[in-house]
């Protein structure tokens, strides 16, 4: 019974390492891509020179890069609206292009369950040394 319990948690304790890799990894990665796009602002500038009504809806917002789209944050109905617009779509994809030189797809930005909650990230050090303290076999493997 004990070697199963052990299997157990050491099998959950691998498990939980490959999450926390993965939520290290994300966070690196969101923070590089909000850096790639800076030139945001540029573009929102370009659409306020050529499309006020375009402008009216985007105003204020932020994008993000995930390195195949730029993800917008933008209200349910103007996300609804460029769903259905095809000529808005192709708009937007132009002015970032003619700011940015990338060619690229667009969609709504939609923040994560942690991003909405006001809970604190886990600290992965944090919860390493909780998982050390609660006699769980840690290995940290970096890949």
């Amino acid at each position: 019974m004990e070697t199963i319990i052990a299997a157990a948690v050491s099998g959950a304790a691998g498990i939980i390492c490959s999450v926390l890799a993965a939520v290290s990894s994300n966070a690196k990665h969101a923070a590089e891509l909000e850096s790639r796009l800076d030139k945001w602002q540029a573009v929102l500038e370009l659409i306020a020179e050529n499309d006020p009504m375009l402008n009216s809806y985007l105003r204020g917002t932020q994008a993000y890069y995930d390195g195949r789209r730029v993800l917008i944050e933008c209200s349910d109905d103007f996300r609804d609206f460029m769903r259905r617009s095809k000529e808005t779509s192709k708009n937007i994809k132009q002015y970032i292009y003619q700011v940015t030189h990338i060619k690229c797809g667009i969609g709504p930005y939609e923040k994560t369950a942690a991003a909405v909650s006001n809970a604190p990230a886990a600290d992965v050090e944090e919860t390493l040394r909780q998982m050390k303290d609660l006699g769980v076999d840690v290995v940290v493997e970096d890949k």
